[in-house]
């Protein structure tokens, strides 16, 4: 089991981060292979936060916290 950092899922949730790719990838790996995540408390306000700043849209935010 592990804890991913919010940063972790903004790079795999937007395309235009330099990360993306690799975070996507870990991410898919990692679930295939059965790894289980433990989310922060905060992880659905950060990464929707995040996501609100980087693109101005709170649509696009809303949308990746659901």
């Amino acid at each position: 089991m592990m804890v991913v950092d919010g940063s972790v899922w903004v790079s795999r949730y937007l395309p235009v981060e330099e990360t993306h790719d690799v975070s996507r990838e870990w991410l898919e790996k990692y679930f295939r292979a059965g790894g289980q995540l433990v989310e922060p408390v905060l992880l659905l306000v950060e990464l929707s936060a995040a996501i609100s700043r980087r693109t101005g849209a709170a649509d696009v935010a809303l949308e990746a916290a659901e």
